[in-house]
């Protein structure tokens, strides 16, 4: 849930780098 918080408040290249933990063969 933190994650998914942070990826919302502020969608920087870090929101990258948890997709990429998420779906890695995005």
């Amino acid at each position: 849930m933190a994650m998914l918080a942070m990826f919302i408040a502020h969608p920087l290249p870090e929101s990258i780098h948890y997709e990429n933990i998420i779906d890695p063969t995005a």
